[in-house]
């Protein structure tokens, strides 16, 4: 009986540290996540780049492709919560 009573001590213990894990990463991520997903909208529209130089032009199809598919990725690894 006791032996069962520290087991789930040591349970609650263990569940409260990963709470509070899952708590810590959502706030520091919460804000880049839904960044992410607002840039995923905007790669839905007509789209440009803007280079270091500060010139712009236009997106090509596998360019909006790729950096779509990039950051579905990273939402994937950072935003489950």
């Amino acid at each position: 009986e006791i032996s069962l009573g520290l087991v789930g001590s040591e349970m609650c213990i263990r569940d409260r540290a990963e709470e509070a894990a899952r708590r810590q990463h959502q706030e520091r991520f919460a804000k880049p996540c839904a960044e992410a997903q607002d840039r995923l909208k905007m790669l839905k529209g007509p789209f440009e780049y803007i280079e270091e130089d500060g010139s712009r032009r236009g997106a090509t199809a596998d360019e909006v492709a790729a950096d779509q598919k990039k950051t579905r990725k990273w939402i994937d690894e950072h935003c489950d919560f």
